[in-house]
């Protein structure tokens, strides 16, 4: 170990000799390393570059001046080489990164080569760093990528000897590459700047490597231009320049424009002044007159006589005319003159009718109106427009011989733009003011209109309390008597009469029920148009009531020999609070009037939930008929009072036409709303809604039917389609299992048919063909159905055939239209 010590010692000082005395000179960095990456030398170029002192560095593992990941990977590529002998870095130079004391991460260039000292082997290293050279390539690069702008570009070597031009150089100055390259930039000097200019810029460009300002040069062809022009050194790591990187466009037109842009700010000037005057409150005239003056005063490059005058045109009489308005240094004679213009007449006249600016550089034989002294002139007559109307001229006076400028008639069209906006403004003002005064005496006539109108509907309000008093009070007195009519007569048709007496009887007896239904008619219908109809919220049975609503309306139908059924949907709470008379009464009216207009078919009555809310429910009840049907352009008149269909309908059916505004009235005070759907010739359906409360009280236990039907079989037979769903969907919400058949043969056939057992069976007793009596004894006959409880739907008038339908087999009969309650019963007994 001494002994590898005291080598060490001695090769160091071999190699920092050698170090010394070849690389303490160079620019570039020389370290030496041992096989285990151990630093034994490193020159002066070493210490500047990566700020290290060289005590620092002696002794350390080279790795210190390389960044993360490079630094662990290094002593692997050291044990790699020695080990193998095969090396991816000896005598092979490369860019790398490296780490200064400070962090600072750089790019270097790397060189690596071996070499043997007293049979020790040692690295070594030469570094450059190229900060310098590549800020140099980017710079040169993003030059060479500007070449391809439209902004012209030169590079000059360190001695200012041009190198390279762009396409746009040559177009600006006029010289060609070839003729370019080689010189210097005094080949573009104009002359017009002293040497002390040019000091300054090579002054800047010493000590900032920059200058940038506006410099006139001159082209090939001997024309100047000026330019805006940038000149940038690109420097070595000594901070020597190698290049001069200059660019410039041509900025002549440029400084043309700022000329234009300060007259245009002028002008846009005097337009806004003259916006900010048409925004004033004042009258048309006031406001013509300053604007016309501010523009011939403060608008001096349009090269305008300091007079002029504006025209508006005058359209309150049967002819339309040009009135002068405002006017600024006009002679005496000319306002006379030009007081009033016709259009067509004279320059501004003309401008008038065609919406058309005219120029004129003098008095020439268009120009109408004349004096005796009047001096030549010219004219601009600048039509004032809006929303392509005519509104009136401005007229501004010319030099003799002055030449028309596109430029300064669009100028003053935009400022007779901006006096239209004045005058449209002080117009609508005006008509605003008018159309004020004009309300403001509306709303006074209004006003007693309303006054009167009040007066009227007191008037009216107690003229209808008093009709209303009248008829009540007339109705009652009719209505008592009235009564006593039916009664005698009932009583008269009880004792022994002869035909012809019994038939007069029935004739008293209709008429005075006809009458008697009219005077309740008026007498409601007086009570709702004076206020006095209330309605009484109680606690009700909503099955009942449709139930004794049904018994009423049988009878009727029996009569017509119509089909009559009425149902609640499943869902359709029993109890519920409201009006069980009110509604009743819709319900009868709407019934009524389908038995009265239905020859023959069926009527049907149904009642199912719209909407549930949390403190009750919207039904919706249908009254559906086979009638003659109401046509859609009559429909609306419906529901007015002593309203009918046509003057026939009253004729043939009679009726005050106050039913169904009555209905419209009650289903109103109900919460709810009526309305029909009909087809001429095929029936109507009138339907309605009402809203109804929850009961507050708890249903009556004996009302309460509950029989267990839940999985039960039932088969159902009735030709009449409304009378099978009703029955499918009851029976269905109960639980039963539900077969249903039209025809009594298919029925028969399916028994005949079919090992099916049935836990009843229900029978219509009139279908075509065979009845409901005959078909059932022809179930009976079958081994399989001997026992089924057989039930037999029957009309009102069939009520006396229990005893032959007892001995045909049948277990129970049901009269029709067939109730919910009964219904139930009649299963129960069928069913024990």
């Amino acid at each position: 170990m001494k002994n590898y010590v005291t080598t060490m010692k001695n090769n160091n000082g071999a190699v920092k000799t050698i170090s010394t005395g070849l690389i303490d000179v160079s620019v570039d960095g020389l370290v030496t390393i041992d096989t285990r990456g151990i630093i034994q030398s490193v020159n002066p170029a070493i210490i500047d570059m990566f700020e290290y002192e060289e005590e620092e560095l002696i002794g350390q593992n080279v790795s210190m001046l390389m960044p993360l990941p490079h630094r662990a990977m290094h002593d692997d590529y050291l044990r790699d080489y020695s080990e193998s002998g095969v090396t991816k870095i000896i005598g092979i130079g490369r860019q790398v990164e490296a780490i200064s004391k400070s962090g600072t991460i750089f790019p270097i260039y790397l060189s690596v080569s071996e070499m043997r000292l007293g049979g020790t082997l040692y690295y070594n290293g030469i570094i450059r760093d190229i900060r310098h050279q590549q800020r140099m390539e980017m710079e040169l690069k993003i030059a060479s990528e500007a070449f391809q702008t439209q902004e012209a570009i030169f590079i000059t070597d360190g001695d200012t000897r041009i190198v390279r031009v762009n396409r746009a150089f040559t177009r600006i100055t006029g010289y060609s590459e070839e003729e370019a390259l080689g010189q210097t930039p005094s080949l573009l000097k104009s002359g017009k700047h002293p040497e002390s200019f040019y000091r300054e810029l090579w002054d800047s460009l010493k000590r900032t490597r920059h200058w940038d300002g506006k410099i006139w040069n001159r082209r090939k062809d001997g024309s100047f231009y000026l330019q805006y022009l940038t000149i940038s050194a690109v420097v070595d790591g000594e901070n020597k320049v190698q290049y001069y990187i200059a660019h410039f466009f041509d900025i002549s037109t440029i400084e043309k424009n700022e000329e234009l842009l300060k007259l245009r700010a002028q002008m846009e000037e005097a337009q806004a002044q003259i916006l900010r005057l048409s925004l004033e409150s004042s009258s048309v005239e006031s406001f013509l007159n300053k604007a016309l003056q501010h523009l011939l005063e403060n608008v001096p490059w349009l090269n305008l006589q300091n007079k002029g005058g504006i025209f508006l045109i005058n359209e309150n009489d049967d002819e339309e005319y040009l009135e002068l308005i405002a006017s600024y240094n006009l002679h005496p004679e000319i306002k006379r003159q030009c007081a009033r213009v016709e259009p067509g007449h004279c320059h501004c006249g003309r401008a008038a009718e065609e919406l058309k600016t005219q120029f004129s550089c003098c008095v020439d034989e268009k120009h109408q109106t004349r004096f005796e002294g009047m001096e030549d002139h010219g004219h601009y007559n600048v039509p004032i427009i809006e929303d392509g109307y005519l509104l009136g001229v401005l007229v501004l006076y010319l030099d003799a011989g002055h030449k028309y400028s596109a430029e300064e008639a669009g100028y003053l069209e935009k400022i007779a733009s901006v006096l239209s906006i004045g005058i449209s403004r002080r117009t609508a003002e005006s008509n605003l003011t008018e159309a004020l005064f004009n309300a403001e005496m509306a709303k006074k006539e209004l006003q007693n209109t309303l006054a009167e109108a009040e007066q009227l509907r007191l008037t009216a309000e107690e003229a209808t309390r008093a009709k209303s008093q009248f008829l009540a009070t007339m109705s009652h007195e009719i209505r008592t008597p009235m009564n006593g009519i039916l009664g005698m007569t009932e009583l008269l048709l009880q004792t022994e009469l002869d035909e012809e007496q019994k038939d007069f009887a029935h004739s008293v007896y209709s008429s005075g029920e006809a009458l008697l239904a009219i005077i309740n008619d008026i007498l409601d219908f007086s009570k709702i148009e004076a206020g006095k109809m209330d309605l009484e919220y109680i606690d009700f049975d909503l099955h009942e009531m449709l139930d004794s609503f049904s018994d009423l309306i049988s009878f009727k139908t029996e009569e017509k020999g119509l089909e009559f059924t009425s149902f609640l949907a499943p869902d359709v709470p029993g109890r519920v609070n409201g009006d069980p008379g009110r509604l009743r009464q819709i319900l009868v009216n709407l019934a009524g009037n389908a038995v009265k207009f239905t020859r023959k078919g069926e009527i049907c009555v149904s009642g199912e939930i719209k909407e549930k809310r949390d403190d009750g429910f919207i039904i919706l009840f249908k009254v559906r008929d086979t009638g003659i049907g109401i046509p859609v352009e009559r429909q609306e008149k419906l529901f007015q009072e002593f309203t009918q269909v046509d003057a026939s309908t009253t004729r043939k059916y009679g009726g005050t036409g106050l039913g169904l505004a009555i209905c419209k009235k009650l289903t109103q005070m109900m919460g709810g709303e009526i309305g029909i759907e009909s087809t001429p010739g095929k029936g109507s359906t009138f339907w309605f809604t009402v809203q109804l409360k929850k009961a507050k009280s708890a249903p009556d236990k004996k009302r309460i039917h509950h029989i267990k039907l839940s999985g039960k079989k039932a088969l159902i037979v009735d030709d009449h389609q409304t009378n099978l769903k009703i029955l499918q969907q009851q029976l269905t919400a109960w639980g039963c299992e539900v077969e249903s058949f039209s025809e009594p043969e298919k029925a028969l056939s399916y028994l005949q048919g079919s090992k099916r057992r049935f836990d009843f069976i229900i029978l219509d007793m009139q279908m075509p063909g065979m009845d409901g009596h005959q078909l059932g004894i022809r179930i009976k006959e079958l081994e399989p159905h001997k026992e089924t409880p057989l039930i037999m739907l029957t009309s009102i008038s069939g009520r006396g055939q229990a005893r032959k339908l007892k001995e045909s087999g049948f277990a129970a009969y049901l009269t029709k239209p067939m109730k919910q309650s009964q219904l139930q019963t009649c299963i129960k007994m069928a069913l024990s």
